[in-house]
């Protein structure tokens, strides 16, 4: 059967017959031998082992192992080896791990990191062939039982049974990874700041060998070494070197052939030892770097450390790669131009010169001057602090580095003195004496700062000048920071105080202070005003007063004197009375302190107050002694000289206005125009005996007094005695007397009640007939009534007080004693009852004198002013320029007073447009917002409004 033809017949095939034929040969046919040679045989192999195991490998290094396969048929043996990727794209397996060279893609396949030598080949029978695997790997891998290696074995002839035989698979287990290595510290060293001349700074850092090899490292400046370069490429695996590298390396004896340096390297002002050398797994090799300081500035080197067949991506190389060094060389230095910090304490002035034209020399405090560089303590007190006045200056250590500073006072140059062109000479040895600085010298830690103390002592009056010097030890190399120096200047003084008032002295140079006369029991003070009119404080003692003398007492003032000498030889401190005897002298300040500022006054009170009652009682006159000393001056001792004399009254005049004391009565002004009555004023009397006190009173016609004369219970006090000042006409009274006359009397009529008495006490009583008729006579010197009505009805109302007055015997209602009866009588009131009363003044009590001779007096000096109130005006216009808006301008005028009275005065400002009217003399404003009807406010002011 053959084929199906197209159009789906069956087809056969049919051998062709043999042709016909004869031979053309005579004889037998001719022969020859064809040769056959032929194997028939199974193809077969054996493999002494499919596994490859290699050692831990460092990449981009080859190693290599071997197997053999022999063949052991009759027939030859055709193989080929197949590298393919055990592990195709899309796959994971923990066996093949990700890498920085896969970029991290599990979907990317790994490329077969092994090679076979030879590839293929035929193995001829009972023949064998060694078979080498290289494994070369350019990233870390792990491999176990890789079946990347495949080996074909072929069918030796062709035909049918030609082509693939058998396969099996090489087994490969191999790890390979880069040199691992670390540095401690990893970025760098740091020596920080180090004094310029000390001694070498030494420090180290360490590599250690975290990996499974040993690698060899080289340390570097920034621009490299040839020896280095060499001793690293030696010791890389030569996959990783070009073909230049690898045949010079070749040249030199091939890899590792070039030992790496070991000897110190320098670089820039560091030194570092070893600078190479080969490190063993987990090894540590520490690598010291040393710093030579020098000058000041700071020095930064970048070291290149370079490790054999490391990862150029690992971290550990790259900071190795940019190791940097670092040190400091400083000078020791102080703050010398910030004078804001070294005299933070103190003020600080741009020019001592300019500051004494505005000012005193008193009033310039310690301050630094900056353009004169000096340091001024003022005025200082002799002696006034044991130890001398101190000033603190900050020295600071601006530096990274401690320093070591020395202070000292030296002698001044010719420096900027007190006034303006004026310059101090250089100073002397007791110049140098009056300065002391503490402590000599001091240790600053970097950026600290300490305080120095510098005393100012001076022992006389005159102005001291030096120099305050602060040297740092090895600093002279920066002299802007090496030295401080400005200069010192002071001013010795002695405080003192002057006696403004009172300014009377005695021969002894005494200060004096009359009282005059003073009655016991009062008190009579005086104002002592001090001033310091040097350039310092000053601080004023007072002592208690000493009794000097007494009048009449010639044993009192020599107990007095001998208790003042007592007093002279207390201690200074001692300033109470102690034991000292009463004395009716006081001052406001003894046994305590007045302390004035240069240019201050200050008053205090000096009193004479004599005692009324007790054995300290004493008339006639007193004196006594006050010392005042001013502290730290023992040349400045002030004695005030008080005297004063002691009287005693038996009436004393209180209540007087003002408040006075001296018998002085104030009246103030009467206003001759407005005023129409009197001016009064009302005081007391107090009878300080245990007598009954007649007084009477005598004064001038302008004035009166009321009762003018009166009787005083014994220690009583007569109350509400009014005293009246009238004038017509412009009239001034100073010190014009009223005359007190008094006298201790008894009353006679036994038995009479002692009470207050006087001339202007009266008795209300119903009128008689007689006094009636009497005191309504038109010429009678009393005022009966205003008008005719009241008179009418008063003299009926009369007659019903002549019944009651009917049977009447008291004296003095008969028709012959009406003339004594109208001075004595004056109309009264109506009673409830309609009855005319009358008031009758009461009589003296009967008495007698207890006094021999003329009675007492005494004076109240009476002041007082009558006038008219005026003034006088130079000028009532103000003309004022023309003026900008919102500009002031101001013009004057003077009110003078001609008139003896005050003059009491004010200025009231009102608008002189009232609301609803326009003026073009008073334009719109803003302020006044537009409005014709609204008023403008005045724009005047006066200074001052208001005064006497």
């Amino acid at each position: 059967l053959g084929p199906i033809g197209a159009d789906g017949v069956q087809m056969v095939e049919e051998s062709l017959p043999e042709p016909a034929h004869e031979s053309l040969q005579d004889g037998t046919p001719s022969s020859q031998e064809l040769k056959c040679n032929a194997v028939a045989d199974v193809a077969r192999y054996e493999c002494e082992t499919k596994l490859a195991h290699f050692r831990q490998t460092c990449m981009y290094q080859s190693r290599t192992t071997t197997f053999t396969v022999t063949n052991p048929a009759d027939m030859s043996l055709p193989f080929s080896f197949r590298l393919t990727d055990a592990m195709p794209a899309g796959m994971a397996s923990s066996r093949r791990p990700k890498t920085a060279a896969s970029g991290g893609l599990a979907m990317m396949p790994i490329p077969c990191p092994f090679s076979v030598e030879p590839a293929e080949g035929v193995i001829e029978p009972g023949d064998k062939a060694t078979i080498g695997v290289t494994f070369c790997s350019t990233r870390e891998v792990l491999l176990k039982d890789n079946k990347d290696i495949r080996c074909t074995i072929s069918e030796p002839h062709e035909g049918v049974c030609a082509g693939k035989f058998e396969t099996f698979d090489v087994s490969a287990s191999v790890k390979s990874s880069w040199s691992m290595f670390r540095l401690q510290p990893a970025r760098g060293v740091t020596f920080g700041a180090v004094k310029f001349n000390e001694e070498p700074r030494k420090k180290p850092f360490y590599i250690k060998n975290e990996g499974q090899f040993d690698f060899a490292f080289t340390v570097t400046g920034a621009d490299g070494d040839a020896d280095a370069t060499a001793a690293i490429v030696a010791h890389t695996p030569l996959a990783l070197l070009s073909e230049e590298q690898a045949a010079e390396l070749e040249a030199k004896g091939g890899a590792g052939a070039v030992a790496p340096p070991t000897g110190p390297r320098e670089v820039g002002k560091f030194v570092v030892e070893p600078s190479g050398g080969i490190v063993e797994p987990g090894q540590s090799v520490p690598i010291e770097v040393i710093f030579n300081p020098g000058g000041q500035a700071l020095y930064k080197e970048a070291l290149a450390i370079v490790v054999a067949g490391a990862d150029p991506t690992d971290m550990a190389a790259v900071n190795g790669s940019h190791f940097e060094v670092v040190g400091e060389s400083c000078y020791p230095a102080i703050n010398t131009t910030d004078f804001r910090q070294i005299f933070e304490e103190q003020m600080i002035i741009s020019s001592l010169a300019e500051a004494l034209q505005d000012k005193s020399e008193q009033d310039i405090r310690p301050c630094f001057a900056e353009e004169e560089k000096v340091f001024t303590y003022g005025s200082v007190v002799c002696s006034a602090h044991p130890k001398g006045i101190c000033e603190r200056f900050k020295i600071s250590n601006p530096n990274k580095i401690p320093c070591s500073v020395s202070f000292a006072i030296e002698a001044a140059d010719a420096m900027m003195g007190g006034k303006p062109g004026e310059v101090a000479d250089p100073g002397d040895a007791e110049d140098l004496a009056a300065y002391t600085v503490e402590p000599a010298s001091l240790d600053i830690a970097p950026h600290e700062q300490r305080q120095v103390c510098v005393y100012f002592k001076p022992t006389g009056m005159r102005k001291y000048s030096s120099r305050f010097v602060a040297t740092v030890t090895d600093g002279e190399n920066d002299p802007t920071t090496g030295s401080l120096s400005f200069g010192l200047m002071g001013r010795g003084t002695l405080p003192c105080v002057t006696v403004e008032s009172p300014l009377v002295r005695s021969e002894a140079g005494e200060t004096v202070l009359a009282f005059g006369r003073v009655h016991v029991g009062r008190r009579q003070e005086q104002t002592v005003t001090l001033a310091n009119d040097g350039i310092v404080p000053a601080t004023c003692l007072f002592d208690a007063p000493v009794l000097t003398s007494a009048a009449g007492d010639d044993a009192g003032a020599a107990a007095a004197a001998a208790a003042a000498e007592e007093q002279k030889s207390l201690s200074p401190g001692r300033r109470g009375r102690g034991s000292m005897p009463e004395t009716p002298f006081s001052c406001s300040k003894s046994g305590h302190s007045i302390t004035l500022q240069p240019g201050e006054k200050s008053t205090l009170t000096m009193a004479y107050t004599p005692p009324e009652h007790g054995s300290a009682m004493v008339l006639g006159e007193q004196s006594a002694t006050v010392k005042m000393t001013v502290m730290h001056n023992q040349y400045e001792t002030t004695t005030f000289m008080l005297s004063g004399e002691a009287y005693a009254n038996d009436v004393l005049i209180e209540d007087l206005p003002d408040d006075a004391t001296d018998n002085v009565l104030n009246f103030g002004e009467l206003n001759l125009e407005h005023d129409t009555g009197a001016k009064v004023v009302s005081f007391s009397m107090r009878n300080r005996t245990d007598e009954v006190v007649k007084y009477s009173w005598q004064a001038d016609a302008q004035f009166t007094v009321s009762p003018a004369t009166g009787h005083i219970p014994p220690n009583s006090v007569a109350e509400n005695i009014t005293a009246s000042f009238a004038a017509k006409e412009q009239l001034t009274c100073d010190a014009v007397p009223l005359t007190l006359f008094t006298e201790k009397v008894k009353y006679t009529e036994e038995g009479a009640a002692v009470t207050h008495w006087d001339a202007n006490q009266k008795v209300v009583r119903p009128a008689t007939d007689v006094e009636l008729e009497e005191l309504l006579r038109p010429s009678s010197a009393v005022s009966v009534a205003s008008d005719v009505s009241s008179s009418s009805k008063s003299s009926k109302k009369g007659k019903k007080g002549k019944k009651e007055g009917k049977g009447d015997s008291r004296p003095g209602t008969a028709a012959d004693d009406a003339l004594p009866m109208r001075a004595a009588i004056q109309l009264g009131p109506i009673g409830a009852d309609g009855v005319q009363m009358v008031e009758e003044s009461l009589p003296e009590p009967a008495h007698e004198s207890l006094q021999d001779g003329t009675p007492s007096s005494q004076e109240l000096k009476c002041n007082a002013v009558a006038d008219v109130a005026r003034y006088e005006c130079e000028t009532k216009l103000a003309h004022f320029r023309q003026t900008c808006m919102y500009q002031s301008r101001t013009t004057t005028f003077t009110v003078t007073n001609p008139a003896d009275m005050s003059l009491p005065f004010s200025f009231r400002l009102t608008d002189a447009m009232p609301a609803g009217m326009a003026s073009s003399r008073r334009p719109k404003t803003a302020a006044s917002g537009g409005l014709a009807m609204m008023p403008i406010p005045c724009p005047f002011s006066v200074e001052p409004a208001e005064g006497v």
